[in-house]
């Protein structure tokens, strides 16, 4: 392999590399294959078995007793092949919610800790453990019913009747 920009050879070496595709700030390979250009650093970076380098990364995430952060939920919502939706829906909250977990604008509370790390360890038990959902029906419009009227102390005269 020659270096796109001056043509020189381009040199194997192992590094450590920053696997920063995760979307995981703390996530360091060891012993990467990369080329490099004597001139211009590296060129590229060679990954194989993505699949098995997720799944260790999810088994890492699950195994260290920590509670997870808004971008650890995004790593692992990904992982399952989960839209937002579909996440909020297996914990019963909005999607927005979930949303501004991965953000970091809202932090996950306790309890959602504990049911995301369930879900996320297993989710076949996680929807088999759950009460069966009972269908919503349709928000009826409020009733409108007239305010009673005020009875009057005064005495009702032929006028009024």
């Amino acid at each position: 392999m020659t270096c796109e920009r001056c043509g020189r050879r381009l040199r194997l070496v192992r590094r450590k590399y920053q696997y920063r595709e995760s979307g995981l700030p703390d996530v360091f390979l060891r012993k990467v294959p990369m080329y490099v250009c004597p001139r211009h650093g590296v060129q590229a970076v060679v990954l194989r078995g993505i699949d098995r380098l997720q799944g260790d990364i999810r088994y890492a995430l699950l195994d260290r007793g920590r509670p997870f952060s808004g971008r650890e939920v995004r790593f692992l919502r990904k992982y399952e092949g989960w839209k937002q939706s579909e996440l909020a829906a297996r914990l019963g909250v909005h999607k927005i919610t979930v949303a501004k977990w991965e953000t970091g604008a809202t932090p996950v509370g306790t309890a959602y800790q504990q049911l995301l790390y369930r879900l996320f360890k297993d989710p076949k038990a996680f929807e088999a453990s759950k009460p069966p959902s009972v269908p919503l029906k349709k928000a009826a419009l409020p009733i409108l019913l007239p305010l009673p009227r005020r009875r009057s102390t005064e005495p009702r005269t032929a006028a009024h009747a």
